[in-house]
């Protein structure tokens, strides 16, 4: 029979997995894969049975637990029969399996039976605290792990299964970090640096699930006056300094918040870049300063402080490449400022095939707003199409409260009107002289004379040859107010001759330029049909 005070137990040692960490820390490079180590521990003991040394076979039991006396079990209680002991002493290598050992205290109860025996097994007392490795004690939850040696780390953890996780870090405390990372040097080191040589650096995923709120897969937050609270860089030349990427249909790949700056970028090629597949590639808000601010200081040609591009080659309807929208009732409210402190541009659109450079819309014909509104010199380098047209200036007699408008001289010619006034001479003679461009710029001429205060005839005696013409009257000395026009023939309007009518566009028919003249409502209008 087998007494339980007559068992002890010589050692009982766990192998700490981590210290296989210890020892590759060292290595000077990449290590072939290895077999991963068996969460299995080695136990020894010796049996004594009716205070002789036991020989021969027996079963034995173990059970782990988290106290010495009641507590709980932890994990599967393990058999192993027909254990050889020799002169009391056996080896054991018991396997509980993973998560057992988290760096809190275990106890092991054994149990034994002669290996012939069906019988049930006798407990043996008290259970046996199982001790750590010393170097393993360093691993322990809440302990440090230093290094002396420069350049050595404290620990290294490798994964040279290329479907594994180096090391995994678990928690689900409320406000405290799963992964903490703090520098304390004093010349700028990194509370968590990753580096990898064709992946991600640093990979940070958030899941709300359930839970409602804000969160992060990487949040970055600095208190210095000049730091950053995210900071990526890519010397490569195409390259990302940070990229996010957002798969939700209202999720955000990037987002920043600061006093000053929500996110600041800064690269040799792009600051910052965002693409977008259904959304918005970048996207700023602001309660009282602004939202995205650009600046460049590339002294390159064709350099921009803020590029937009949409690359589809069929865009959606009422797609846009930029889009600011203002939404503010004010009366001083910008949608798009733009400003340039050279001889440049503030605003410049162009297109390549035959779109609009520029559109400016004001809900339609309204006439209490406006499409464009210039402040200063208007230029335009090719030609201007528009329903009506006049000067508008402060009236000269009432100039601090009326305008003074005058409509333009219109005609079905590119028509050029010239005027003025001559006496003709002794024999009833005048000679008008036009400028040295006159005929290079207009052809087919016709002529108006008036004679003014008196009653006599006047003709065009001689009409345009070599910039000039001759008026003759009946009598000598009469003055006579005369007009000239010219239909242009210079090189552009050769090119870009106005036509007078032409048919509408198959997507035009049935709209108007203008139907609330025609009785028709807003819907009819071309500017309707063909808006984005």
């Amino acid at each position: 029979m087998l007494r339980n005070n007559r068992y002890s137990i010589l050692m009982a040692a766990i192998l700490i997995l981590a210290l296989s960490g210890i020892a590759s820390a060292n290595a000077s490079g990449p290590q072939a894969p290895e077999a991963p180590v068996s969460t299995a521990f080695t136990y020894q003991g010796r049996l004594v049975d009716n205070g002789l040394p036991a020989n021969g076979a027996y079963d034995l039991r173990f059970s782990l637990f988290d106290d010495a006396v009641a507590g709980a079990q932890i994990g599967s209680t393990q058999t192993l029969n027909d254990v050889t002991v020799t002169d009391g002493y056996f080896t054991v290598s018991p396997d509980f399996g993973t998560g057992v050992f988290q760096g809190d205290a275990r106890w092991i109860q054994v149990e034994v039976r002669p290996g012939a025996s069906t019988g049930s097994y006798t407990p043996l007392s008290p259970r046996t605290e199982l001790a750590g490795a010393p170097y393993a004690l360093s691993l322990r939850p809440g302990a440090t792990v230093n290094t002396s040696q420069a350049d050595v780390p404290a620990i290294t953890v490798g994964a040279p299964n290329a479907n594994s996780n180096a090391l995994v870090a678990t928690g689900n405390a409320d406000g405290y970090a799963v992964v903490y990372g703090e520098d304390q040097s004093t010349a700028g080191g990194f509370g968590v640096f990753g580096k990898s040589t064709a992946g991600t650096g640093v990979y940070g995923t958030t899941s709300a699930g359930n839970n409602s709120g804000n969160t992060s897969g990487v949040e970055g937050f600095s208190s210095s006056s000049t730091g950053v609270g995210v900071r990526g860089t890519a010397p490569g030349f195409t390259g990302q300094g940070v990229l996010g990427t957002a798969l939700g249909t209202d999720g955000t790949g990037v987002r920043g918040q600061g006093g000053y700056y929500g996110v600041y970028g800064e690269g040799d090629f792009y600051g910052i870049k965002g693409t977008s597949t259904d959304g918005w590639a970048v996207h700023g808000q602001s309660v009282t300063g602004i939202a995205v601010a650009a600046d460049s200081s590339s002294t390159h040609d064709g350099a921009e402080a803020l590029l937009a591009r949409l690359l589809t080659a069929t865009p959606g309807a009422s797609s846009a490449a930029v889009y600011a929208a203002n939404n503010g009732t004010g009366a001083s409210g910008i949608g798009v400022w733009g400003t340039h402190n050279g001889t440049g541009y503030g605003v410049y659109g162009q297109t390549t095939n035959g779109g609009y450079a520029v559109v400016g819309d004001n809900g339609g014909s309204n006439t209490s707003g406006y499409a464009g509104s210039f402040n200063g010199r208007v230029a335009v380098i090719g030609t201007l199409t528009k329903g009506g047209g006049s000067f508008k200036i402060d009236h000269p007699l009432d100039p601090a409260n009326k305008y003074l408008y005058h409509s333009f001289v219109e005609s079905p010619d590119m028509m050029n009107i010239y005027n003025g006034n001559v006496t003709t001479d002794a024999d009833g003679f005048a000679t008008v002289t036009m400028p040295d461009w006159f005929e290079a710029l207009n052809q087919d001429f016709r002529y108006q004379l008036t004679v003014i205060g008196q009653f006599s005839q006047a003709i065009v005696a001689e009409e345009v040859s070599g910039n000039q013409f001759r008026i003759q009257t009946d009598k000598p000395g009469v003055k006579v107010s005369w007009q000239v026009t010219g239909i242009r023939h210079d090189p552009f309007a050769e090119a870009y001759r106005i036509p007078v009518e032409e048919d509408k566009t198959s997507s035009e028919k049935g709209h108007y330029l203008y139907p609330e003249v025609y009785g028709k409502p807003v819907q009819d209008s071309v500017w309707y049909a063909s808006s984005p």
